[in-house]
């Protein structure tokens, strides 16, 4: 058996080629060889005798030309003595990795999954041209209907394939392009690129000044923003939510360690608690059935009321289609820490547009009370006038499973003994990190005189 560990995380949505040579020995000290079925499958010259193998010869092919291509690269550029080659690869293959944080950041912030998908098309539409002879490569006019963005597409590919900073610049192609164009000669493609193998790296090169000339000219923002505010409809995307605060004590109430002195003024933050109601993505579990948060999973969302928006390919939730289905709502407690502007030496220091705010993620096994000590000390960093630091507004939720059970580690009490909260609040936080995700703060303001609302 053969570990192999990245020596660096892998980078997010990407395909790699993995490959082994017979640089690898067994035991007794003898090369790899490859296995009779990969050898066959894997070359391209062979006749398969099973057509079941074509899906491996499809994931295995690639990355073994990739790695002879990397091969010849070290021959010409680096190492000439590089004696590496196609039959020296014993085995390969192709991974593509995931992307938790184009999901979570889809679900937030929507109009981004459609501006990188309508780029992707647009790029492939783009090559899709290109192939055909749409596109030429010496910026002639386009014969047809052409749009003036796509006439200005084809000069972009001109200009990316003569522009001595593009990656895959060819000084050589460059010239000819360049006097191609000076004579007024259309230059396609297919003139440039017979033969998809022999010809696949000035492919390439054509290709990848494609894509960035349509990345460069193509304008997708207005679709993009009209597809998100479709799918703002059908999913909870962030957007303020409603927070009522029922309980209000000082610092020092609820743990006499919290009460502070500045200069012989005793000082305390104001502790509000109250409750949110979250969007939740993970199964529900019952009143006295909790398998539900460990087996159940998050489904994709259901766009089939909004004929603009491409239904989910399948039961995943994936960077692909990132989108999830709210299975439901949970209302949770909330902790709030604010100056008290009341006091002598804070009121001087409240900003005009409230007070900066942290959102404070306490640690496992602990509570939301664990923010208590050090939002006393950020809701009162203001008040000693020889300083110039801001007072903050502290905010803490429980982490999902978590909650307080008779009194939290440095003091309040359970959301469910307390006056004012919802029947159906609950001690123990269940949302999950998406959830978490979807709230937005940006100024808390808890002055209000009845302080029954804080957004």
């Amino acid at each position: 058996m053969i570990r192999i560990l990245p020596v660096k995380p892998l980078a997010e949505r990407t395909r790699y080629a993995l490959a082994i040579t017979d640089d690898i020995v067994d035991t007794n000290g003898d090369p790899l060889v490859g296995a009779p079925t990969y050898q066959s499958v894997a070359d391209p010259e062979a006749v398969l005798s099973n057509v079941a193998f074509e899906p491996f010869r499809e994931a295995l092919l690639p990355a073994r030309r990739l790695a002879s291509d990397y091969f010849e690269f070290k021959q010409a550029f680096s190492i000439a003595g590089f004696p590496k080659t196609f039959d020296d690869v014993v085995f390969s293959t192709t991974i593509t990795t995931t992307a938790v944080d184009d999901v979570l950041l889809a679900n937030t912030a929507p109009v981004t999954f459609f501006r990188n998908s309508l780029g992707i098309a647009a790029r492939q539409e783009g090559l899709q041209q290109l192939i055909s002879g749409f596109y030429n490569l010496t910026q002639q006019p386009l014969e047809g209907a052409a749009t003036a963005e796509q006439q200005n597409i084809n000069d972009e590919i001109h200009a990316t394939l003569t522009d001595t900073d593009f990656r895959l610049y060819d000084a050589e192609l460059a010239g000819l392009l360049s006097d191609a164009r000076d004579a007024g000669m259309v230059v396609q493609y297919q003139d440039l690129v017979s033969n998809d193998q022999a010809d696949r790296r000035v492919a390439y090169a054509l290709q990848a000044a494609t894509a960035m000339a349509v990345d460069t000219v193509a304008d997708n923002e207005g679709d993009a923003l009209a597809l998100a505010t479709a799918a703002d409809n059908l999913i909870d995307a962030p957007k303020p939510r409603t927070v009522r605060m029922f309980n209000q004590r000082d610092g020092g109430e609820i743990n006499p360690a919290l009460a502070q002195e500045v200069q012989g003024t005793p000082l305390n933050i104001h502790v509000y608690e109250g409750e949110i109601t979250l969007p939740y993505f993970q199964g529900v579990p019952e009143a006295t059935d909790g398998s539900a948060l460990r087996s159940a999973s998050w489904l994709p969302a259901d766009f089939s009321a909004e004929e603009s928006l491409d239904q989910a390919p399948s039961d995943r939730v994936t960077y692909r289609f990132p989108f999830a289905e709210k299975s439901g709502e949970t209302t949770v407690p909330i902790v709030v820490a604010a100056p008290d502007t009341n006091q002598a030496l804070i009121a001087p220091q409240t900003p005009a547009n409230g007070f900066p705010v942290i959102i404070y993620q306490h640690a496992v096994t602990t509570d939301r009370s664990a923010i208590l000590p050090l939002a006393t000390a950020a809701g009162l960093s203001c008040a000693d006038p020889g300083n110039t630091f801001d007072c903050f507004v502290t905010i803490g939720i429980d982490q999902p499973l978590h909650g307080i059970f008779g009194e939290g580690v440095v003091g309040l009490n359970p959301i469910t003994t307390q006056d004012g909260a919802s029947a159906d609040a609950s001690s123990v936080t269940l949302a999950s990190p998406l959830t978490r995700i979807l709230i937005r703060y940006r100024r808390v303001n808890c002055r209000s005189p009845n302080r029954e609302v804080c957004t």
